[in-house]
């Protein structure tokens, strides 16, 4: 159907209705033959086919489903297969490759993604996703002690906001990439500065309303510099919506 509406909204969103049922005509094939398959390999076949759907329709809402699929698919994988702790050994090391996947999608949507609109939900989605993948690594990590296995997960934490540092402020301008930066860095700000107050001041309800003005103030400043940045931006054919 969706080739026959063509190249249209209606035409990306049928074909997209498509790919979205393939999941359930999976599941439901499953069970009526007794296939003994997991649930990781029903997202993994899912993907697959949310992948040909959304190379057939090019529509971005097809790639942001099959991605979540492949999350999902992962680690049910991880649980189910391995029995490992996603943040811990083995289970970490997979966890990062899959942040560095996230972060291959980022690239790959920014050379081959044509259309504007699209271009900018798939690498924020993305991006997002890579980050909040490897941050629990980083948060411990300040909070406590870095667990087994970590490294490659803070060392992907750290390549990803490196990247949208150097990428989005001045060769790619995009405010929505440094909104997602901004909010990591208060979150990792604010988790070494908790870890000073409660575990080598030994604060107790100073330290609680100490951590909730530094909160406050970065979300005061990073607000500050975006706006700024925004405005010195403002006309950048990239930023705007025109072609990058």
């Amino acid at each position: 159907a969706g080739g026959y509406l063509g190249d249209s909204l209606a035409g990306r969103a049928t074909t997209m209705l498509g790919g979205l049922l393939f999941g359930p005509l999976l599941a439901v094939y499953g069970q009526v033959y007794q296939t003994g398959a997991d649930a990781w390999e029903l997202f993994a076949w899912w993907s697959l086919g949310l992948l040909a759907y959304g190379a057939l329709s090019r529509f971005v809402g097809t790639g942001v489903v099959a991605l979540i699929c492949v999350h999902v698919a992962c680690f049910a994988w991880l649980d189910q297969e391995l029995g490992a702790d996603p943040f811990e050994g083995s289970g970490a090391t997979l966890v990062a490759v899959l942040a560095l996947v996230d972060l291959a999608v980022v690239t790959l949507s920014e050379l081959f993604m044509a259309e504007r609109a699209q271009r900018r939900i798939m690498t924020h989605l993305a991006a997002f996703f890579a980050l909040m993948l490897v941050l629990p690594f980083g948060v411990v990590s300040l909070a406590n002690v870095p667990p087994p296995g970590s490294g490659p997960g803070l060392a992907v934490l750290v390549l990803g906001l490196a990247g949208i540092w150097l990428v989005y402020r001045d060769r790619r301008p995009e405010i929505g990439m440094l909104a997602i930066f901004s909010m990591i860095v208060t979150i990792l700000i604010t988790t070494a500065f908790g870890r000073l107050l409660f575990d080598g001041l030994d604060a107790e309800l100073f330290g609680v309303a100490a951590l909730g003005v530094l909160v406050c103030a970065q979300v005061w400043m990073f607000t500050r510099w975006l706006l700024a940045w925004r405005r010195e931006h403002h006309g950048h054919p990239a930023e705007d919506g025109g072609p990058s």
